[in-house]
């Protein structure tokens, strides 16, 4: 189903399957490469970004390169999603900046929940990340809080 074209009421129609992964016959899951954009914002390859497995980009043979998954990496996209909540930085797909404070809160508990609930089961760093992190979005959001009280 990755690139399919039909003829639908005289029409032509292309379907683009652009998911990064598919669930099998067996109930296994088959992870696909990421597409890449040479100049969207982010897209960085490794070699250029100088970290093995950084940032999604094209790896040695031109094809894109999934970014590996640790604990750190989820936090920080948590934290990311924050932030765009928070209107600190644009939507990543709108280009806008939108203040949605429920989606915020939601997120930055989602993050506390995982703070509680992997007490003792993570490495210095992630403890001290998780615990900056939190500590950050938390004086964000009240301040965005404020913001909107004052504005209303």
């Amino acid at each position: 189903m990755a690139k399919e074209n039909e003829k639908e009421n005289g029409k032509d129609v292309k379907v683009t399957d652009k998911r990064r992964f598919v669930i099998d016959e067996t109930g296994g899951v088959d992870v696909r490469g990421v597409e890449c954009e040479e100049d969207a914002p982010g897209a960085a390859s490794q070699e250029s970004s100088g970290q093995p497995g950084g940032s999604e980009g094209t790896g040695k043979d031109g094809e894109c390169t999934p970014v590996p998954i640790d604990f750190s990496g989820l936090i920080l996209s948590l934290s990311t999603s924050v932030m765009v909540h928070l209107g600190e930085v644009p939507d990543p797909m709108t280009r806008e900046k939108k203040v949605e404070l429920l989606q915020a809160k939601q997120t930055i508990d989602i993050i506390a929940l995982l703070e509680e609930k992997t007490r003792g089961n993570l490495t210095r760093d992630e403890e001290m990340l998780m615990k900056d992190i939190l500590t950050d979005l938390r004086f964000r959001y009240v301040e965005k809080s404020r913001q909107a009280e004052s504005t209303n």
